[in-house]
């Protein structure tokens, strides 16, 4: 397994923009200016580590983050962060966790790393960790 190859950030993105219809989902492609109502980021969060290299695999942290256009008033747009939540959250019912390839994704039990406002101006974030372990090809 080659350094440059571990990319779980990545092989999330690319399975929930295939599964995941009609929102906007980004990673490095982010863009700076005319950004949509709602949108997810994901990022790996810190280093890759070997967690038990006779078995072959390693293991990282992605972050999740969910953003939303606030309303009006000022006020957080509970339903559409619920229904962009709820998204995410269906593929991990029941301590599930998320086979992607080589890569399991499952949420860490303690996930939320922010929310409020104030990432981005005008908008609410809420953003959450999942544990990934990354196994060797065969």
């Amino acid at each position: 397994m080659k350094i440059s190859n571990i990319k779980p950030a990545e092989k999330l993105i690319t399975f929930l923009k295939t599964n995941i219809a009609n929102v906007a989902i980004y990673g490095k492609d982010k863009p700076t200016s005319g950004l949509p109502d709602a949108y997810i980021e994901i990022y790996q969060n810190g280093a890759t580590r070997m967690i038990a290299s006779q078995l072959g695999f390693t293991g990282a942290y992605v972050i999740v983050s969910v953003s939303v256009k606030l309303l009006s008033t000022g006020g957080v747009n509970t339903v559409m962060e619920d229904k962009l939540l709820g998204m995410i959250d269906s593929y991990f019912e029941n301590n599930r966790s998320l086979a992607v390839d080589n890569y399991e994704y499952a949420l860490d039990a303690n996930s939320t790393v922010y929310q409020g406002h104030g990432l981005y101006a005008g908008y609410s974030t809420k953003a959450f960790n999942l544990q990934v372990k990354i196994y060797k090809n065969s």
